[in-house]
């Protein structure tokens, strides 16, 4: 009966801001002290990131920040990890389609 249906731990202090190392092993001790899902975020940067905080933590999901932003692509490469299927890389078209979409966005604002 914790009140909450799930939590999401991310596991770097205020004080490190986005220095340093989220600190996992706190991720696993949460997920070993509650009864409800948790969900790890932090320093997943590729596939094979999650898959390690998954093994590493126990967590029943991550949850992915600053590690999408310029490479979309890592949610649908994520999937196909989880699925035991090696992720398809982007093609160097859909990379530079993708700088030009958000240098287009970044001229409009």
């Amino acid at each position: 009966s914790e009140g909450a249906q799930w939590i999401s731990v991310h596991p770097r202090t205020r004080k490190q801001g986005f220095r340093g190392v989220a600190r996992w092993e706190i991720i696993r001790e949460v997920k070993e002290a509650v009864g409800i899902p948790v969900v790890g975020n932090g320093d997943i940067r590729s596939a094979d990131d999650a898959l390690r905080m998954f093994e590493q933590t126990g967590c029943d999901s991550v949850m992915v920040g600053r590690g999408s932003f310029g490479y979309p692509w890592i949610f649908e490469q994520i999937k196909s990890k989880l699925a035991g299927q090696e992720p398809r890389l982007p093609t160097t078209r859909e990379r530079v389609e993708m700088a030009l979409e958000n240098m287009a966005t970044e001229l409009q604002e």
